[in-house]
């Protein structure tokens, strides 16, 4: 949630940009990499960014989904039981 400092006011419009070509997955540690890829080669997902610390990639989707196709898709990859989460590619904007 943004809150403009000059108003204090919420603005919505900053909650509701994100990337459409990208998604940012949480991943089971301990999980078999190898599934993680399958995964991602199901989707035909492009592999980003690696940030192995967190336990989490950043892939590239085969096109700019909607925001329903958001939603599905997270909701799907959600399901795996190895994937712990996957969230839309929010820009953050810093004034």
């Amino acid at each position: 949630m943004v809150v403009d400092k000059n108003s204090g006011k919420y603005d919505k419009q900053f909650d509701e940009e994100y990337n459409h070509n990208t998604l940012i997955i949480s991943y089971d540690p301990k999980c078999n990499y190898n599934e993680l890829m399958d995964i991602c080669a199901k989707y035909k997902f492009e592999i980003l960014y690696e940030m192995e610390n967190f336990s989490m990639i950043t892939v590239m989707l085969d096109h700019a989904y909607t925001d329903e196709e958001m939603d599905s898709i997270i909701a799907e990859l959600e399901n795996y039981d190895i994937i712990l989460g996957a969230m839309k590619d929010y820009i953050q904007h810093l004034n």
